[in-house]
């Protein structure tokens, strides 16, 4: 029973890594193909979006980058693709019947896609109850709702207008919607993976210990994940 309590955490914590990896790729991946519906060029990688041509690293990164201000295929693509998978990843596990490696992989890309969209809508509404204005791609599609903006705008322009007048933002109620629809979606995938995960695994997960270990993994591993794709966001770019 201990090896296969071990077995079974490292799956759990190597099915996370990866699926996070390779579905936050998928996320910037959406982006720039949306944006080529648009008829737009960007360049994406694994954790960032911003100018053809440029790196993060790159002082003028996001320096041409434009804040459209309203829904389009390239802002949307991105969490329309976590949306999809979670829900689909959520829908299959409720099927499975057996603890093996396709369980495991599949209970981690319905958390992973939900909450590769969850942490950064959580986000938003912490630094909002807190008078900070977080910019997001849900928070974006309801900025076109402010009287009195422009847009397109260049995204060093935006970031300076949000720095002196965050009030300005956050006072516009539409610019809610999107982010809470989308914390909604998630969160319903969040709780119905675990649900069905510790109904299957409740002869191997016997002590709180163990549940909180396997329950909290995913945060335990999103550090090395950040670590992992922000380096890879300056090796791997795709011009769109």
């Amino acid at each position: 029973m201990i090896n296969k309590k071990y077995k079974i955490t490292a799956l759990w914590s190597i099915s996370l890594f990866f699926t996070l990896v390779i579905f936050q790729f998928l996320h910037e991946s959406g982006h720039g193909f949306g944006a080529r519906l648009d008829g737009r060029h960007i360049s994406t990688g694994f954790n960032r979006v911003g100018t053809v041509g440029k790196r993060p690293s790159d002082s003028d990164f996001r320096e041409k980058f434009l804040i459209e201000g309203k829904l389009q295929y390239s802002s949307l693509l991105g969490p329309f693709t976590n949306w999809i998978f979670a829900i689909l990843f959520t829908s299959i596990l409720f099927h499975l019947k057996r603890i093996n490696f396709f369980f495991f992989l599949t209970s981690a890309g319905a958390l992973s896609n939900s909450l590769i969209r969850l942490v950064p809508m959580s986000n938003f509404f912490i630094n909002a109850a807190l008078g900070k204005f977080v910019i997001e791609d849900e928070v974006s599609w309801g900025l076109h709702s402010i009287k009195g903006l422009k847009f397109p705008m260049y995204f060093t322009d935006f970031k300076l207008l949000v720095a002196s007048k965050p009030s300005l933002f956050l006072s516009e109620p539409e610019i809610y919607f999107w982010p809470l629809l989308s914390l909604i979606i998630c969160s319903f995938c969040c709780v119905f993976t675990y649900y069905q995960m510790y109904k299957l695994l409740k002869d191997y997960l016997l002590s709180v210990s163990s549940k909180l270990i396997f329950g909290f993994m995913p945060l335990f591993i999103w550090p090395f994940v950040l670590i992992l794709t922000n380096e890879l966001d300056n090796l791997i770019r795709i011009n769109w």
